[in-house]
């Protein structure tokens, strides 16, 4: 996250997108009303997506899109990922078929740099998303220059028709003069959007939909003397991060004492939290190499006292370097993405640290016991973790103490030496827990554990499943069976931490293959200064 830097008047935002991103798409439906929210000026800035693909040297299958080069296992479960965030926030999809996407947007990138910046250029972008993600007619109108230009037309006549009430500073007879065929050779127009590539690679873009805080500032990863100034966000899922920034710069200038929202309100949910009246199972997939899953691991607490004594928390430990295996994934996944999307992950990561340690702030509580702590990445890495998994299934109670050792303290987990040692120190018989860890039914238990992972699909750490009672249900064998006996899974699983607030709504009830329902809403209540992150 990023500190205020008391700019003169409300703040900026850079919106970078290409109108053939999904995710970009979501991101054009939510940005408003974060603008909104903030008091924030929105700079519509288009991109060739493509072109920051090659500018970053990302990986790309034959279509050009990075999605395909992913494993089966993680390409299906990110279908599922992206239909199931669009049910949750309400957003039409149709999505083309593989001889409709994707399709080259470079013309309509140019003509959106035809428009004036502001109303114009949103109204002709929100036009061209509906047309390639809701008609279904992107590779009919993208490769068409009249065609463009005609739903550009109607886009702004309907603009100017609002205009009545909003003042928009576009007339009938300027859109004539605009919306010239001649736009598309526009010097002007072709130098702006490779500006804007480049410069959204120089912000460090992985992709789109990007958003560029030019007053932001910050402290980077070389300490507290590195000083920054222009902060950016990437990914409509981090969206609540950009909010969270975007309400720290606007309060630099509102008047004071005036209350911030719950931060966990930035993240989007379609129920509201409350305890449970009724059990609630949630499995959490964990293996201690994983620092996503050490953050996961965190937020169980928090869950618990969002939810109450009916969340019963199962932990789950696999051995992740199998599943990778058996789906054909990278061993370090990370090695395989792009310098810029490694730097990416980097900052990512510190940004869910603060995000979440600030988050239980606001909820009074005090102390690492009850917050994740800042990662530490261990000198020596990957983490060679199964007998750390089996030391977990022999004892549940050193699992605080094995994650904090991997993630915070930087021991050399790998060395069952350290491993002894830290279990002696933490108050454990640390060589009587070893041997435990090696006999024959705890070793089991790991492959088993690991077997059902697989065969579910599952695709790294951490995973959620959530459960609720089925009276109804008999046992389907196996020790998978025996112990989910009587519970009947809710919903699909969810991969990884950043997808907190769907397991919430699922915790909470909420049918992913019934209606929609209602996205919270923000609700405003007063923090401290120091939650302001």
């Amino acid at each position: 996250m990023a500190t205020p830097s008391n700019p003169p008047g409300p703040p900026t935002v850079e919106f970078y997108y290409d109108v053939v991103c999904p995710f970009a798409y979501i991101a054009s439906l939510r940005i408003s009303s974060v603008a909104a929210h903030t008091g924030t000026t929105i700079l519509w800035r288009p991109v060739l997506l493509g072109g920051i693909y090659r500018a970053t040297q990302a990986q790309q299958g034959a279509h050009g899109s990075a999605s395909d080069v992913a494993n089966p296992a993680k390409r299906a479960y990110g279908s599922r990922s992206f239909n199931r965030a669009c049910r949750r926030l309400g957003v039409p999809i149709s999505w083309p078929d593989k001889d409709n996407h994707p399709v080259r947007s470079v013309q309509a990138l140019r003509l959106l740099y035809a428009l004036p910046d502001g109303e114009a250029r949103a109204a002709v972008s929100h036009a061209l998303y509906n047309v390639y993600w809701v008609q279904g007619r992107g590779k009919e109108v993208l490769g068409s220059r009249e065609a463009l230009l005609q739903v550009a037309r109607e886009a702004l006549l309907g603009l100017t028709k609002r205009g009545k009430s909003n003042n928009t500073a576009i007339t009938p007879e300027q859109i004539d003069e605009l919306l010239v065929p001649s736009l598309f050779d526009s010097p002007a127009a072709k130098a702006a959007l490779e500006d804007n590539t480049a410069a959204a690679v120089a912000h460090g873009a992985p992709g789109v939909p990007g958003f560029w805080v030019p007053d932001a500032q910050w402290t980077g990863p070389g300490g507290p003397d590195d000083r920054r100034r222009g902060r950016f966000f990437w990914g409509q899922d981090r969206m609540h991060f950009l909010h969270a920034t975007l309400l720290q710069l606007s309060a630099a200038y509102s008047p004071p004492n005036k209350p911030l929202p719950s931060l966990q309100s930035l993240l989007p949910r379609c129920r509201p939290i409350k305890p449970l009246t009724e059990p609630v199972r949630l499995e959490f997939w964990y293996d201690f190499s994983s620092p996503w899953a050490y953050l996961g691991w965190s937020g169980l607490a928090r869950l618990q006292r969002q939810f109450g004594n009916n969340l019963e928390v199962v932990l789950r430990p696999l051995l992740l370097g199998v599943v990778f295996r058996e789906i054909g994934s990278p061993m370090l996944p990370s090695t395989a993405a792009s310098k810029q999307k490694r730097e990416w992950g980097s900052l990512d990561m510190v940004d869910w640290v603060r995000f979440w340690r600030a988050v239980d702030e606001q909820d009074g509580l005090q102390g690492s016991d009850v917050k994740p702590e800042p990662v530490r990445w261990p000198d020596v890495f990957p983490i060679r973790s199964p007998n750390l998994l089996r030391c977990a299934i022999a004892d549940e109670a050193v699992i605080p103490t094995l994650y904090r050792a991997c993630w915070v303290q930087n021991k050399n987990m790998s060395d069952d030496a350290v491993l002894v040692q830290v279990l002696d120190e933490a108050g454990f018989d640390g060589k009587a827990l070893l041997a435990k860890a090696k006999t024959a039914d705890v070793k089991q238990q790991l492959v088993d554990n690991t077997k059902e992972a697989i065969d579910a699909g599952f695709c790294g750490v951490p995973t959620y499943r959530v459960f609720r009672r089925d009276t109804g249900s008999s046992s389907s064998g196996g020790r998978a069976g025996e112990r989910n006996h009587g519970w009947k899974q809710f919903g699909g699983f969810v991969w990884g931490q950043d997808e907190t607030a769907l397991v919430q709504d699922l915790i909470s009830g909420w049918d992913e293959e019934g209606p929609a329902g209602e996205v919270a809403k923000i609700e405003a209540i007063d923090v401290t200064e120091k939650a302001r992150m």
